[in-house]
């Protein structure tokens, strides 16, 4: 096995990579080798390998004529002089039907045939009429389930759920980690400290790797807390027609990733009409809101903000010509805004702020709307969380040898994050900030069997991302105002001439502006890449050709604090515009 790797790098920061991998196995061997080159993407298919015998006897000519019944896809084989077919670039799923034809023997069909992405399907078919127990030169047909021997094999350890499976899988919030967590070696965090991440065999979440369709649709810069590009996963979980997860796969095409690696294939359409709907809801109305007495909640009451919970989606998916043509759209809308709890002390919160009173939160609103001219906002209840996915698929079968399968996705959430109200922290909306994903790709598949012993796969990738942090209320300065009770003249008259340059612990402290990481916070990455991989079967050697070209370019603007921060001693010190601190950073030619 050997590999090359050739990059180049232009004066613009573009990256281009180009990568090249030759493999080749050999049949009742188990060989596997570690690249330090890694692979950019992964199978999107499914292969098959058998034999035809009568009594133990290789036979050589059967034609093979496997067939995917929901779409009528065709493919063919013959034996060779050992017995033996393969078949490849078959769609993952089924029902299969495969049927054998030999001169001087019984035909065979075998039934309910379901392949699995990235995996050989085995299937031993015996023409002996005495070992099936058909009668002498009756047709035998037979499930795959009767056959022994017959079924997938993996390469590695890996976890595959079909759609019937996703369907079953408990995932309140609908995301996609809550299916790559059935993964044995997988472990799904939910603190609200990392937020919803999955790490594989303990490495860190960010060293994993996710894909649709076999291209890497990972975050692109690494700011998210594991290697999903949104929130609950760029696409719905009804659009899934297969999902796999690995930990360590020995295939030349894997490669990205120290942790594990999650591939959705999605559905395509069939000559059959299928859709599905959904909706759910919650509000502060269904919510319960007392429970038992106890110490700081005497009468057991616990105050909620008003809130509402709304998420809805609905897939089609269907003919356009039959046998031909097919397509599978699938959208999902999440509007979520959950309640946050902190709040002042006279509140009655679930997590008030030690020390923050309405009376001094009015006092420094009106201050910042008369002398500082503008609007700090009030206090947050609900995060705002919102979530658009969209996706479509079309599937076309050119020929019983040709096939294209053309993606493209878009998905966009946001949520409000105050990361500076704390045990005595009040940061009001105006410091608040949205935290936006959003992602658009398109991907290509063209699969083709030139011959039964040479087949190729080509793959095309756009995708375009964008996140950073964007103030709520808009762009400003930051002012932190303390509200320290041993500052004289806290409410007037003249400031202290004693002034720190931080609040006392267990002092509140209020925070209004925009934040300073969040004053100038944009990122924006562009890819492109390709692949083109073939495989050449050699008597009892199978021979693999990988080659990819990958394009990325990067926008990251960040400048903390762009538009300035200031920090007053006393609520008084802000009416009277006296700063004890402040600090500002820009960029400088």
């Amino acid at each position: 096995m050997d590999a090359q790797r050739l990059v180049f790098r232009s004066k613009t920061g573009f990256d281009m990579q180009f990568r090249f991998f030759l493999a080749a196995s050999v049949a009742g061997l188990s060989l596997a080798t570690a690249i330090a080159t890694p692979a950019y993407a992964q199978e999107t298919s499914a292969s098959m390998r058998g034999s035809v015998t009568d009594a133990g006897t290789a036979i050589a000519g059967a034609t093979i004529t496997i067939e995917h019944l929901p779409t009528g896809t065709i493919t063919s084989a013959t034996t060779d002089g050992s017995g033996v077919f393969t078949a490849n670039s078959l769609r993952p799923g089924g029902p299969y039907s495969v049927k054998v034809t030999a001169p001087g023997h019984p035909g065979a069909t075998v039934t309910d045939v379901y392949t699995v992405v990235g995996q050989t399907f085995s299937l031993p078919i015996e023409l002996s009429a005495a070992e099936t127990g058909a009668d002498q030169g009756a047709p035998i047909i037979v499930t795959a389930t009767r056959i022994k021997g017959a079924g997938n094999l993996s390469a590695g350890p890996v976890t595959v759920l079909t759609s019937e499976q996703i369907s079953k899988v408990a995932s309140v919030n609908r995301d996609i980690r809550d299916l790559a967590a059935r993964n044995p070696f997988a472990t799904l965090d939910t603190s609200s400290t990392n937020g919803r991440q999955v790490s594989f065999a303990g490495q860190n979440p960010r060293f994993n790797r996710f894909t649709i369709d076999g291209v890497p649709i990972t975050d692109s810069f690494g700011l998210n807390p594991d290697a999903l590009p949104s929130r609950r996963g760029p696409v719905p979980l009804d659009s899934i027609g297969q999902f796999e997860t690995k930990v360590a796969p020995y295939d030349i095409r894997e490669g990205f990733f120290q942790g594990g690696v999650s591939n959705a294939i999605l559905k395509s359409g069939t000559n059959d009409w299928h859709g599905t709907a959904f909706f759910t809801y919650s509000s502060d109305a269904l919510t319960g809101k007392k429970t038992a007495p106890y110490i700081t909640r005497p009468d057991g009451r616990i105050p909620l903000p008003s809130f509402e919970s709304k998420d809805f989606g609905a897939t089609l998916s269907g003919p356009i010509i039959k046998d031909k043509l097919f397509f599978m759209v699938s959208a999902e809308r999440v509007r979520a805004a959950r309640p946050v709890q902190p709040g002042t002390v006279e509140d009655n919160s679930g997590t008030p702020v030690t020390g923050a009173t309405n009376a001094d939160l009015a006092l420094i609103q009106s201050i910042a709307k008369t002398k500082y001219s503008f609007d700090p906002g009030g206090i947050l209840k609900t995060d705002g969380d919102k979530d658009d996915r969209i996706v479509g698929r079309l599937d076309a079968n050119l020929s019983e040898t040709q096939r294209v399968s053309l993606t493209g996705l878009y998905t966009k959430d946001s949520l409000i994050v105050n990361t500076t109200t704390g045990n005595t922290n009040l940061g009001l909306s105006s410091n608040a900030y949205t935290k936006p994903n959003k992602l658009r790709a398109g991907i290509l598949n063209w699969n083709a069997d030139w011959s039964e012993k040479f087949s190729t796969e080509f793959r095309a990738l756009y995708k375009a991302y964008d996140s950073g942090q964007f103030p709520l209320m808009g762009r400003t300065a930051q002012f932190a105002i303390c509200a320290d009770p041993n500052t004289p003249n806290r409410t007037g008259g003249a400031t202290t001439t004693n002034a720190s340059l931080s609040c006392p612990s267990g002092t509140p402290q209020y925070i209004i502006g925009s934040g300073g990481p969040s004053q100038s916070n944009v990122l924006q990455v562009r890819t492109w890449g390709g692949s083109i991989s073939a495989k050449l079967r050699a008597g009892d050697h199978n021979f693999r050709l990988l080659g990819e070209w990958n394009h990325t370019k990067t926008f990251n603007l960040f400048v903390n604090p762009s538009a300035g921060s200031y920090y007053f001693d006393s609520i008084a010190d802000f009416r009277n515009g006296n700063a004890q601190s402040f600090s500002y950073n820009n960029a400088v030619r």
